[in-house]
């Protein structure tokens, strides 16, 4: 799992990350105020995944476990989903890429 630890508070950030294959993901993540909540699109490949709901989970891209060689794990230090814009900032939400040998584990962990 490798922590991406560059999130910040900016409402609005794009990340370019790699799989352990090396190929490019571009992460995007958007503050909504209106409803507190943060979403994310992905680019990967051919895949677009526009505008879903950050939100706790061991894998928040497991539907598409088929098709992606990662995976997103986001955790928190409380019950609360995302939902504050300085939530990477204070440390309450952490994100973290998971490559293949961490799907394998977390599959077999909490969805066997």
């Amino acid at each position: 799992m490798l922590l991406l630890d560059k999130l910040n508070d900016k409402a609005f950030q794009i990340y370019t990350l790699s799989t352990d294959t090396g190929q490019k993901i571009t992460f995007t993540l958007k503050y909504m105020p209106a409803v507190q909540q943060w979403v994310y699109s992905i680019v990967f490949g051919t895949k677009i995944i526009n505008g879903k709901r950050l939100v706790c989970s061991p894998n928040v891209l497991r539907a598409h476990k088929d098709i992606l060689p990662f995976g997103l794990a986001v955790t928190s230090i409380d019950i609360l989903e995302p939902q504050y814009i300085d939530d990477f900032t204070s440390g309450r939400i952490s994100v973290y890429l998971l490559q293949t040998a961490d799907l394998a584990a977390i599959e077999a962990s909490y969805y066997a």
